[in-house]
């Protein structure tokens, strides 16, 4: 502070005749004081990342710890920036026998710290962890979705592969675990079919080494039916030399919610055709779908995914005219 109020003082001496000996004191002077700021000592507290090796033989009952606090300190210039660094330490506990053990954190190297920041304290500063027989077995994975697929539309089946995968975990926690379920699969407003790679959602408190968390989920969306009845639709025969002694029948219709409303009732109609070996002298005949029927109708709708559920009456007599 003495050199900054000094190298001041200097500044405002009478210095007419050479202006730039006096803004050279000024930068001077600021750049004194930022390395003096710089080097000031301060704390500050960071998160830190663990990587734990364990016995290949056991497991954790419960897990531990991802991330412990770390509290450093060090030249302002260099402790300022620890948020942003990527700080961990190891825990290497592969030789380690079953039963309650104890890890210590503090004291142990934290590779991302840069030279002259030193480590104060870590929070916890040690933790203790249940070390059990660990085994593998495969358990189904169950599909989760999020939101509800579009109007008109429902959710037929979601189908994934792998539908099971292999874990490795405690015996105690494996011997409970049914299945284990997907990350969440966007339906919402969902119209057609989908594939997406998914991820598996260990819940909390399950501690399993999974051999593969990428699944492929199949989404089939179908949409809703109705069925429609038309209670006027015109009978034409396709040869003018026959009628039928109905005008009009009625016909059910089914198919997709949307398609089978926008049917409009000029658009049904029921067609006879006749064969062409059809004796000349016969009056009448019957008129069906059924395989002894003299003569088969066919009623025409618009679209291919409209399915025809009945005629009533499904069984009526042309007669020749001519």
């Amino acid at each position: 502070m003495a050199l900054w109020q000094s190298l001041v003082t200097w500044s405002r001496r009478p210095l007419a005749n050479n202006p730039a000996a006096k803004i050279l004191a000024f930068l001077l002077a600021f750049g004194v004081w930022f390395f003096v700021q710089g080097q000031q000592v301060m704390e500050v507290k960071t998160l830190v990342r663990v990587e734990y090796r364990w016995p290949d033989q056991l497991a954790l009952s419960e897990p531990a710890p991802p991330q412990i606090r770390l509290s450093a300190n060090g030249p302002r210039s260099l402790v300022r920036g620890l948020a942003n660094r990527d700080i961990r330490v190891l825990v290497d506990m592969s030789g380690a026998t079953a039963g309650v053990q104890s890890v210590e954190f503090q004291g142990r190297q934290f590779e991302g710290l840069p030279q002259g920041v030193e480590v104060v304290s870590t929070i916890p500063s040690s933790i203790q962890v249940d070390l059990v027989r660990s085994v593998s077995r495969k358990v189904k994975v169950q599909p989760a979705t999020v939101g509800r697929v579009a109007d008109g539309y429902h959710l037929a089946d979601v189908v994934l592969v792998p539908s099971e995968v292999e874990v490795r975990g405690p015996a105690n926690v494996l011997a409970s675990l049914d299945a284990l379920h997907t990350d969440g699969i966007a339906i919402d407003g969902l119209r057609k079919d989908f594939t997406a790679e998914v991820g598996l959602n260990v819940g909390r408190g399950i501690n399993v080494q999974i051999e593969s968390s990428r699944i492929s989920a199949q989404v089939r969306v179908v949409p809703d039916t109705d069925v429609r009845e038309f209670t006027e639709v015109p009978v034409l025969v396709a040869d003018k030399l026959w009628e039928a002694q109905v005008e009009r029948v009625a016909v059910q219709l089914k198919g997709p919610l949307e398609a089978i409303q926008a049917i409009g009732e000029e658009q049904v109609a029921l067609v006879v055709r006749l064969p062409e070996n059809i004796s000349r002298s016969q009056k009448s005949v019957v008129v069906g779908p059924e395989r002894d029927a003299s003569i088969r109708y066919e009623v025409l709708r618009p679209g291919d995914d409209i399915e025809l559920v009945q005629v009533v009456p499904q069984r009526f007599v042309i007669e020749r005219i001519r």
